[in-house]
């Protein structure tokens, strides 16, 4: 969910129904903003999600989809009724929860879960490529189940805060080797 800047528009990703929604919080109006087949659920061993990450930058609405494995972005305001047209791919071949958008540059930072439990890393100048990983990874503990990043105060570009869930697996099997925790990521 993100507030759409000096409007009272409040855009809501539905993961499991597959849409974005706008809420007007001055009417109280809940409409349709965007539907489109890269938001829907594709089921992965019983798992459904969707349309996951939101987030507005340089005149677009970036989007992650967590089934589909891909980040994506459409011409958008969050100003519009409704959204139309094809997205751009920016990322793909990423098991994303969530992500964050250097306005400054373009480049996308995402919080990639179980197998590769780090921060991957697509520039502007490689949208529709798989992410590099640029922290933790496979063989690394320093970030399990990583679910979403912002930066830090006046870092844009230079900071990182990146929360985790200590691993999906642990809540799976009951096993639990670690907790949630808040790390903070130089660039």
């Amino acid at each position: 969910m993100i507030a759409v800047p000096d409007t009272p528009y409040v855009l809501i990703a539905d993961s499991r129904g597959g849409f974005v929604y706008r809420f007007d919080t001055k009417t109280l109006q809940l409409t349709t903003y965007f539907d489109h087949p890269l938001l829907k659920p594709v089921p992965i061993n019983g798992i459904v999600f969707g349309v996951n990450g939101l987030k507005l930058s340089g005149g677009y609405l970036y989007f992650s989809s967590t089934n589909q494995q891909i980040v994506a972005r459409i011409k958008a305001s969050g100003t519009e009724m409704q959204l139309e047209g094809d997205p751009e791919i920016v990322a793909l071949q990423t098991p994303v929860d969530d992500f964050i958008v250097n306005d400054l540059n373009g480049d996308v930072y995402i919080a990639e879960q179980e197998p590769i439990n780090g921060i991957g890393f697509v520039s502007r100048d490689c949208y529709g490529s798989k992410p590099t990983t640029v922290v933790g990874g496979p063989n690394s503990t320093a970030f399990l189940g990583p679910t979403a990043a912002i930066w830090a105060k006046e870092a844009m570009g230079q900071i990182l805060i990146v929360s985790v869930t200590g691993g999906f697996e642990q809540f799976v099997t009951k096993n639990y080797t670690g907790g949630g925790k808040l790390s903070t990521v130089y660039l």
